[in-house]
């Protein structure tokens, strides 16, 4: 039977019944459950208990049979052992070999083959090498190891003894490890996060970073940026775009797509115009070598990923790195694979490098690097041009500058306190 509400006019006696701990409820319907054990009194504890106050009598008189049930309280919670961790923090070393093939995956070649350079470089310590153009590719990538781990050429010249040939061989398989493991981690990153920094118009649908299937093609918004730049007017044409989906229409590794671009410097009369100067492409190249924290923002700090690795200027194997990462994450394949059906991401690769390295005093080619080192470093030369201009133009004039640094500030602030203040002398 359900408890009434207790009002003002309740007996005394029944006011302290309910204040006491509940020895008899006549509906163990309406008990509820303990949060503890119940502990049912045995025979010799009824005994004990004749000294109970008169409200446990006259529940036992009753008529209750059932023996009082109390609820003990809950038990205090374990003490946890409080372990205090030691300030310092011992850092897993980092393999030299394995920073070194991190950093080359996205500063010398995307593709970087390492037995193909090994041998490459086996051969042409023979006399009578003659190298081909492929071999010219290999024997430059070695050269530009070596920049990055000179111990290579050491442990290259110790290798005609059996523990040297070990000493070479395990540090070129850590490279080889490495390189394929960072491209994977800028692979699943860069695909994770990149709609977050796409632009969406208005009409636009929804697009969930999950399946990747949904990208591509079969999206407006990535449309817009993967379809090559002389195609984009078309992209409001409905026949063409049936033939976009159905393969009719190829996107090839050698047409420009249109995420390279600024769509506000096109040009249709000259198609580079405004190449690698578009806004997704610069996210992607933030989030790889400053950071995924920096995507949107562009922050250069010295803790960087660029500044650990000792990155100083842009160049155009950095930028053609991030435009095969940008490139693979818009497309509607799952997996990374050399070919895309007619889009073959080595071909895209190379051609990018190409348009740097083939003819670097090309107006054009000179022109977009300055443009990125000036974006990246605020300096046309990268951060070495930056330390130059700092020493040869006045203060004032540097602390106009954008990237003025809170060191020289705080210099140029000390410098006019100590001006206005006497010299005092020693005795």
């Amino acid at each position: 039977m359900p408890s009434q509400k207790r009002t003002s006019k309740q007996p005394k006696k029944a006011q302290a019944l309910q204040k006491k701990p509940r020895t008899s409820i006549q509906d163990d319907s309406q008990r509820p459950k303990p949060k503890g054990p119940i502990i049912l009194s045995s025979s010799s504890d009824s005994s004990d208990s004749s000294s109970s106050d008169s409200s446990s009598d006259e529940s036992s008189s009753a008529g209750s049979q059932v023996s009082p049930r109390t609820t003990p309280p809950e038990p205090a919670p374990e003490k946890r052992k409080h372990i205090v961790k030691s300030k310092h923090v011992v850092k897993r070393r980092i393999d030299p070999m394995d920073k070194i093939g991190r950093w080359a995956v996205c500063s010398i070649s995307a593709f970087l083959n390492i037995p193909a350079i090994d041998a490459d470089k086996f051969e042409s310590l023979n006399d009578n090498y003659e190298p081909d153009d492929m071999d010219q590719s290999f024997l430059k990538a070695w050269d530009q190891l070596v920049v990055l781990a000179p111990a290579l050429k050491e442990l290259l010249k110790n290798a005609d003894t059996e523990k040297g040939q070990i000493k070479y061989s395990d540090a070129l398989n850590k490279i080889s490890c490495s390189v394929l493991s960072a491209r994977q981690y800028h692979t699943s990153i860069i695909r994770r996060d990149i709609i977050d920094w796409m632009t969406f118009e208005d009409n636009d649908p929804p697009l969930a970073k999950l399946p990747k299937s949904l990208r591509g093609v079969n999206h407006p918004a990535t449309r817009r940026l993967i379809v090559p730049q002389r195609y984009f007017d078309k992209l409001n044409d409905p026949e063409f775009l049936e033939k976009l989906r159905n393969g009719t229409v190829a996107i090839r590794a050698t047409d420009w797509p249109a995420f390279l671009y600024d769509q506000w410097q096109v040009d249709k009369e000259n198609i580079e115009i405004g190449l690698f100067t578009g806004e997704l492409l610069f996210s992607v190249f933030y989030a790889i070598f400053f950071g995924i924290g920096s995507a949107t923002s562009g922050d250069y700090r010295k803790n960087l990923i660029a500044a650990r690795n000792g990155m100083r200027k842009v160049t155009g194997r950095n930028i053609a790195y991030a435009a095969i990462q940008a490139r693979f994450a818009l497309s509607a394949i799952e997996k990374w694979n050399i070919e895309d059906a007619h889009f073959d991401y080595q071909v895209f690769y190379n051609e990018i490098v190409d348009f740097f390295e083939e003819f670097p005093e090309d107006e054009q080619a000179v022109w977009t690097l300055e443009y990125w080192n000036k974006c990246v470093f605020n300096h046309k030369d990268g951060l070495a041009g930056l330390e130059t201009a700092g020493s040869t133009r006045s203060e004032d004039e540097y602390l106009s500058d954008i990237a003025a640094s809170t060191t020289i500030i705080a210099r140029k602030a000390r410098k006019e306190r100590n001006a206005k203040t006497p010299a005092t002398g020693s005795g």
